[in-house]
């Protein structure tokens, strides 16, 4: 499963000199969550983006549901400034959605015919979405609502 649509170079490279500029899509001030494609499309096309650099990237399994699995990454910037992202996958429709696509009203459904009660008993699959979640404030306890553990990690030199 690949999360990330980018290279991790662009983080990776860092450029000398410490710059007080911090980028938003970093570094917000409250916490930012988008789908990956869209906030990988706009870290890449900020130049700021390129001073910083990740620090490590945690494989992390909750503990209250044994089928979420979540990546933690840690991210510097030349002024020490941290950064934590939340990238997980995550259903597309909440419960009350995927009901409502099969709701009585639906302009489709024929009272005449049997076909919405036997679709609406029909487990409905429906694509999942990778997002991102950024700590407002560079720890992982603002992202992490439940217990979790870290199955993996895996860090980057400082002279990368």
């Amino acid at each position: 499963m690949r999360f990330f649509p980018f290279s991790l170079q662009v983080f990776r490279r860092g450029m000398s000199g410490d710059s007080t500029s911090r980028p938003t899509i970093l570094f917000p001030e409250v916490e930012y969550v988008a789908p990956v494609g869209d906030w990988a499309h706009r870290v890449q096309a900020h130049p700021d983006s390129l001073r910083c650099r990740i620090r490590k990237i945690v494989h992390c399994k909750s503990k209250s549901s044994s089928n979420h699995e979540f990546l933690l990454v840690h991210v510097r910037q030349p002024s020490r400034t941290k950064a934590v992202l939340l990238v997980e996958r995550v259903a597309s429709f909440t419960d009350s959605d995927s009901s409502s696509i099969l709701s009585d009203d639906d302009s489709s459904y024929d009272q005449h015919t049997h076909i919405n009660p036997v679709l609406a008993s029909i487990s409905v699959s429906l694509p999942a979405r990778d997002r991102v979640r950024i700590s407002h404030d560079g720890t992982t306890s603002s992202l992490a609502s439940q217990p979790f553990v870290k199955l993996h990690t895996l860090s980057f030199p400082k002279s990368s």
